[in-house]
């Protein structure tokens, strides 16, 4: 049961912890998304204002050390610098329309998962900025570090819990477990020692009044059979109690000597004697 109870708080905890990991990485994924749109919108605006779409000039723009991808594009449509291939008519026509595009989809030109941002000029040119997905850090190295960390604290704090429940669960029933052999073998004395309130509790004190009653009971029975013992003894009669099959009960002494048998015969048929 000790085992069972480990095994069933570190499953549980490590299956909530799973969750929960899931559930962050996707809202981090969704913020880091959000946030890489941010700046390549920031670096088509400093781009567009500067007017300048050198190469040099144009390496210096990066995000997680990974340079961004730009691409001109005349009213017409025609590219003027930078990527040829691989246009989405969303972020170029929402960027026509509206001044700004976004888009996320695979560039199968580069095999990759792109987030592109696409500016317009005031002239209908359009500027578009690209980084691949791959680079985005959802978790960098201190955070994954402190991640760990945390990860083993919980990971310690749910195997505390699962001893503390086993002390309190399993460490009671073992003590009624123990308290009803000893009953079951004729000491009638002991008693659970289970001090909590809550049903464990509840349970040692009725099991507690349960053997009170049976020990009650038992006294009881036994004072009438010792009374009863006593008056056969002291009867001047013989006094033979059979059961159904003709067994022999109880015989008092006076009937054993009208009968001259001097063992003990309870037990056995009366037709033998």
């Amino acid at each position: 049961m000790k085992k069972k109870i480990v095994t069933s708080v570190v499953i549980t905890v490590l299956f909530a912890l799973l969750i929960i990991t899931s559930s962050f990485m996707a809202l981090v994924s969704i913020q880091e998304i959000k946030n890489t749109k941010s700046i390549l919108k920031n670096y088509n605006d400093i781009v567009i204002h500067s007017n300048n779409l050198t190469k040099d000039y144009l390496k210096t723009f990066k995000i997680n050390n990974v340079e961004i991808s730009f691409t001109l594009i005349d009213k017409s449509g025609k590219v003027l610098y930078g990527d040829k291939g691989d246009f989405s008519d969303n972020e170029i026509n929402d960027a026509r329309n509206k001044g700004l595009g976004y888009s996320e989809r695979h560039n199968p030109e580069i095999k990759q998962d792109m987030i592109y941002c696409a500016t317009s000029f005031d002239n209908g040119m359009v500027l578009r900025s690209g980084v691949p997905i791959k680079t985005m850090e959802f978790l960098v190295h201190e955070d994954m570090k402190y991640y760990l960390i945390v990860l083993g604290i919980v990971f310690l704090l749910s195997i505390a819990l699962a001893l503390k429940l086993v002390r309190l669960i399993v460490e009671p029933v073992k003590n009624l477990e123990n308290v009803t052999f000893k009953i079951a073998n004729g000491d009638l004395n002991t008693r659970v020692h289970i001090n909590s309130n809550d049903e464990l509790g509840s349970l040692g004190k009725t099991f507690n009044n349960m053997a009170d009653q049976l020990q009650s009971k038992i006294r009881e029975v036994l004072d009438k059979q010792n009374r009863l013992e006593s008056i056969l003894r002291s009867m001047q009669s013989g006094v033979i109690a059979l059961d159904r099959k003709n067994n022999i009960i109880t015989m008092n002494p006076y009937a054993k000597d009208i009968f001259g048998i001097k063992k003990n015969i309870v037990g056995e048929n009366i037709s033998n004697y």
